[in-house]
């Protein structure tokens, strides 16, 4: 546990980095969300967020006591019944010291994978199964200006989008079903603009 960690409501300082208003979460959501958008506490950083139709993901940072002692959290958000609620999420230990865009021989790869997870949503009815929903988050190094994210079934590309990498080089996806394929697009002169195989995150 880390005693250093601002309190912070996940619904609350996920609609204001969403740009959506309180109103807008769901009527049975567990917490009740005051009438205008709260700032964020001191210490709490935003890391990423992004949408897909009615799912949302939000990263949080912050740092401890200690130097190089810091915490990501990755909250997955679902928009049901006119609102949106809180899905699930997780915590990591990560390294937030240096916020800086990296080159990739400082950050170890074009595309560095973070936090990932999934969930579950919707009720068994009629033998039909309850639909996943998966989020994943990036850090991208100082060349890469774009990420294209493949979406697949079985062998074949069934979607390709382009999602330009944030000013902070860190990267939030979600997704129904199955994981999508993540590559990075580099900036003009980069070292190529056609990435390797093994460039990849699966």
């Amino acid at each position: 546990m880390n005693l250093h960690a601002p309190e912070y409501s996940v619904l609350a300082q996920s609609m204001r980095l969403l740009n959506l208003e309180p109103s807008d979460v769901a009527p049975e959501a567990p917490e009740s969300l005051p009438p205008a958008a709260q700032p964020a506490p001191v210490g709490l950083i935003d890391l990423a967020a992004a949408t897909d139709d009615d799912l949302a993901a939000t990263a949080f940072g912050y740092r401890g006591p200690d130097e190089g002692e810091s915490t990501v959290d990755v909250w997955l958000l679902l928009r049901d019944r006119g609102g949106w609620r809180a899905l699930g999420g997780g915590s990591s230990i990560g390294d937030l010291s240096d916020l800086a865009r990296l080159p990739e021989e400082d950050l170890g790869g074009h595309l560095v994978p973070g936090m990932s997870g999934e969930g579950l949503y919707g009720r068994r009815r009629f033998g039909r199964l309850r639909r996943s929903a998966g989020y994943k988050l990036i850090r991208a190094s100082l060349d890469v200006e774009a990420v294209k994210v493949i979406t697949t079934l079985g062998r074949m590309k069934i979607r390709t989008r382009v999602v330009p990498v944030p000013a902070n080089g860190y990267l939030l996806h979600v997704w129904h079903g199955d994981e999508p394929m993540f590559e990075p697009v580099l900036i003009p002169g980069g070292t190529a603009q056609h990435p390797s195989p093994e460039d990849a995150l699966l």
